[in-house]
């Protein structure tokens, strides 16, 4: 997967532990997933990169107030596979995080 990913998107990767639960960072993030998803050419290995990197945070993204936005982006872009993952790391934590004034527009 990291033979496809740019350096920069590589970096972006690496960092998205910090970057997801920053307003710059996040914003970031979805302009990166909104173009790629308009380039046609691109299978979404950027989207599900992110997503297999977040798996651990998932729920902590989601219920936060500039993450729950980047959340909602990699739903709309990510590919089938990584949804299916991400619908998973969630399941044991939905009612929480639907509960959560950010995380039920995640949901």
């Amino acid at each position: 997967m990291s033979a496809e990913l740019s350096l920069e998107e590589l970096d972006i990767c690496k960092q998205v532990e910090v970057l997801a639960f920053d307003q710059a960072g996040c914003r970031m993030m979805q302009k990166k997933l909104e173009e790629k998803y308009a380039d046609k050419s691109d299978s979404g290995v950027f989207a599900a990169a992110l997503v297999h990197c977040m798996l651990d945070i998932l729920p902590d993204v989601m219920t936060n107030q500039f993450g729950n936005y980047l959340c909602q982006k990699l739903i709309e872009v990510a590919p089938i596979p990584s949804l299916k993952q991400l619908v998973q790391v969630c399941l044991s934590s939905v009612v929480e995080v639907s509960m959560d004034l950010h995380g039920t527009r995640a949901i």
